[in-house]
């Protein structure tokens, strides 16, 4: 019996991980060939879920896919070097270090990127806006651009999250942000691209000061 228990085991935990192979290749690349800092940041403070389709569109679009993902974990790193540790990126980018995993965890505030895509229709168009949108999110924490962190906007509370949800109708994406400014939900449309999507998203963020 024990010995069954131990094939099973065996067996569902190979299954397990071949549902996202494509997804620990690109975050192993990023590890080894980018920054170990953005690879941290997208484990720690990230959440992306797709499915293994979609991973294996983002790891061979590496314009809108590839370089969305790892420009998440760049703008992560930047927005805590901004608000909560001056010195982790020069110190932390390409080496794991004990002193780096705690400061990594002690950040404050904290803030985390949810993206829920797995329905996202598997097409360039589709794809490429939901990618977009989720590296808009990144601009905005990070340095990218003039809005948010950069401009001087920072979390309400000890930790903010954004959810971005994927839909794949026709529009221009909304934000919600909850009465606390600890939560923005946002929804993205990508069945075509709305003219100015990416200011008008950026503006509704900004809003939540």
């Amino acid at each position: 019996m024990k010995t069954s228990l131990f094939i099973l085991a065996v067996l569902y935990g190979e299954i397990t991980y071949a549902q996202t192979p494509t997804k620990d290749e690109i975050y192993s690349k990023i590890e080894s060939s980018y920054a170990w800092l953005n690879f941290k940041m997208l484990e720690t403070y990230a959440t992306i879920n797709l499915t293994e389709e979609q991973w294996t569109w983002v790891l061979k679009n590496d314009l809108y896919g590839f370089s969305s993902v790892n420009g998440l974990g760049n703008n992560l790193a930047n927005f805590y070097e901004l608000t909560s540790d001056a010195g982790i990126a020069s110190d932390c980018r390409y080496k794991e270090t004990s002193e780096c995993l705690e400061r990594i965890q002690n950040f404050s505030p904290k803030a985390f990127v949810e993206m829920n895509g797995s329905n996202t229709k598997l097409s360039d168009t589709s794809m490429k806006l939901a990618l977009q949108a989720l590296s808009t999110i990144g601009a905005f924490l990070g340095t990218e651009n003039i809005y948010g962190t950069k401009s001087g906007w920072k979390p309400r509370g000890a930790t903010v999250k954004f959810i971005l949800n994927i839909d794949n109708a026709t529009g221009q994406p909304k934000v919600i942000w909850n009465t606390d400014g600890t939560i923005a939900t946002i929804t993205m449309y990508v069945g075509s691209e709305a003219p100015d999507w990416r200011a008008n998203l950026l503006n509704a963020l900004q809003k939540g000061k």
